[in-house]
């Protein structure tokens, strides 16, 4: 009795394998196409700021999520078509921890108003 499970199966049975290897990677989805990145050196200065003018709305997301994937794109193009009458900031919370520990973020995705430098849940 051999040890090998394939050992009854003919050589040929896996002739016509595809061989994944002459696959390309799937091309890096570009999912900050949409939005301003919010970092720590530019939260207060540019998006607390700019909230005295326009609402300004925070998404915190993470590129493992695919719904937080979907709703950035979602809000990135509604930013478009509003001519950009409001701010779209992202929050990439796997980059950014110190911006997510500051707006107490516990899961994804999760947008944050800031109106008048007033913080809206």
């Amino acid at each position: 009795m051999s040890n090998n499970p394939f050992a009854g199966l003919p050589n040929n049975k896996f002739g016509n394998a595809f061989d994944l290897s002459s696959l390309k990677a799937p091309a890096a989805e570009s999912a900050l196409a949409y939005g301003k990145a919010v970092t720590q050196g530019n939260l207060v200065a540019e998006f607390v700021k700019e909230s005295n003018n326009k609402v300004v709305v925070l998404l915190c997301w993470s590129p493992r999520s695919a719904q937080a994937k979907e709703i950035l794109e979602i809000l990135g193009k509604l930013e478009t078509a509003d001519q950009n009458a409001w701010l779209l900031g992202t929050v990439n919370v796997d980059t950014e921890a110190a911006v997510t520990q500051a707006l107490q973020v516990q899961s994804v995705p999760v947008a944050i108003a800031i109106i008048q430098e007033q913080i809206i849940p």
